[in-house]
């Protein structure tokens, strides 16, 4: 008979590209020794192919609709949905009747619930935290954040990025948004429907969009640049005001400015001074702590209120 710690942990994965096959490595890597059983859905011949290819006694699915359960009790344990954002639901509501916790890639497009995560990895930054216990103490006005990329979204004429998701705003706005709330001390920022009642977009493009709201009595400003020359991967800044200090972030360290004087500056902290190290690395600590979570059942860092109403946002936006 075999003993729970040799039990396969059975994985479900909607979607054998390139998020898809990241998850999955750094899933697998986390719940060693454990073995694990994989299912692959995917549409596309190529990437089944693929999938047999790369996973030992892997079975591969066209369609979410031909994965049936062993038993009606032999519930996958994970399953993660790692497609383009279109019928995103129907895949939802399927994988939730064949799973007992489901990840859904960023932009969700659903409203996430009890036992489901997210896919908006910066929420689990390992600066984040330490930012988030220092800024509680402190009486934050006004948030300036913004994000710079050298991905450019004008001319991608083929694939789902061609439509209404191929823009700066979709492929990181959630992502500037959920840092935000994640490193601003504030448990209630964007955790009301009312704060999606204060949104205003100022410029949208599909490389340039600019927009600002309030919650919580906090004024944010938000610019999201794609195209740019400047730097070789996405890059995060955020500042954060309050009367007499402005303190800024960048997900590898936390700076304070007296705003009364030129040169006065402190640093109160910085990754290198904390704790990253993970069983299991790949692409960057961020995501290895978001499947650490997934697996251990804690999920988001934000509520999920908190979640769906940043979806909102940047539906408003657009």
């Amino acid at each position: 008979m075999k003993n729970e710690f040799n039990s396969p942990i059975r994985i479900l994965l909607v979607g054998f590209g390139r998020m898809g096959i990241s998850h999955l490595s750094i899933i697998s890597g986390l719940l060693l020794p454990r073995p694990i059983e994989v299912v692959v859905v995917d549409n596309n011949l190529a990437s089944r192919i693929l999938a047999k290819e790369l996973l030992s006694q892997v079975k591969v699915f066209k369609d979410i609709d031909d994965v049936k359960l062993c038993s009606p009790n032999e519930l996958f344990d994970f399953c993660l949905i790692t497609t383009p954002p279109i019928q995103r639901q129907r895949l939802l509501t399927h994988a939730s009747r064949l799973a007992k916790a489901v990840f859904i890639e960023k932009p969700l497009m659903v409203k996430i619930e009890k036992n489901q995560m997210s896919g908006y990895v910066l929420q689990h930054a390992p600066l984040n935290s330490k930012v988030y216990d220092f800024l509680k103490d402190v009486d934050v006005t006004s948030i300036r954040a913004s994000l710079i990329t050298n991905l450019s979204f004008i001319n991608i004429e083929k694939g789902w990025r061609s439509g209404k998701f191929g823009s700066v705003l979709y492929e990181f706005g959630g992502h500037l948004l959920t840092l935000i709330a994640a490193s601003c001390g504030n448990d209630d920022f964007l955790s009301k429907d009312t704060d999606l009642e204060s949104v205003n977009p100022i410029f949208l493009d599909s490389d340039l969009v600019k927009f600002e709201f309030k919650s919580q009595g906090i004024e944010v400003f938000v610019e999201l640049k794609a195209g740019s020359s400047d730097v070789r991967k996405a890059s995060y800044f955020v500042e954060f005001f309050s009367d007499d200090k402005l303190y800024t972030y960048d997900l590898y360290s936390f700076v304070s400015y007296e705003t009364n004087t030129s040169n006065s500056k402190s640093i109160p902290m910085n990754i290198a001074a904390i704790d990253t190290k993970t069983p299991f690395y790949v692409r960057g600590f961020e995501f290895s702590g978001q499947m650490e979570a997934f697996i251990n059942n804690t999920f988001d860092i934000l509520s999920n209120e908190q979640i769906n109403n940043i979806e909102q946002l940047v539906n408003r936006v657009a």
